[in-house]
């Protein structure tokens, strides 16, 4: 009976972490915090650019966006990085489905798996 005790001692009780929310990486492509500039046809903006501050937490290897030069409802708040691919998150969604890779810590690009779209977010230089 000792052994048994000893045994469930030593077994973790932790329940394993399921959810699908996006991890951040250990190690990460810190991106620049600043103002960017995101096209492609996954923000529904065609061939339109939109602007956004994106702040940068090199402690978690994530970050947050806001602040858009326009109104839309359903835009991405923010996301997290590990290595260099970044995985956008928000209020819908089907922002968690937009994975891209970061080519530097002003460009990231990629694709969102539920309908294929395409985005760009490069460090706006004005």
């Amino acid at each position: 009976m000792t052994l048994l005790w000893l045994a469930l001692a030593c077994y973790p009780t932790t329940p394993e972490d399921t959810s699908d929310d996006p991890v951040a990486g250990e190690t990460c492509t810190e991106l620049t915090s600043g103002r960017w500039t995101v096209t492609g046809a996954a923000w529904n903006m065609a061939d339109n650019p939109m602007d956004g501050d994106l702040t940068f937490d090199a402690e978690s290897c994530s970050f947050t966006l806001g602040n858009w030069d326009m109104q839309m409802d359903d835009l991405p708040s923010g996301g997290v990085v590990d290595e260099a691919t970044v995985q956008l998150t928000g209020a819908n969604t089907a922002w968690d489905t937009c994975t891209g890779t970061a080519a530097s810590e002003t460009e990231v690009s990629g694709t969102c798996a539920d309908d294929g779209d395409d985005f760009l977010m490069v460090l706006s230089t004005e």
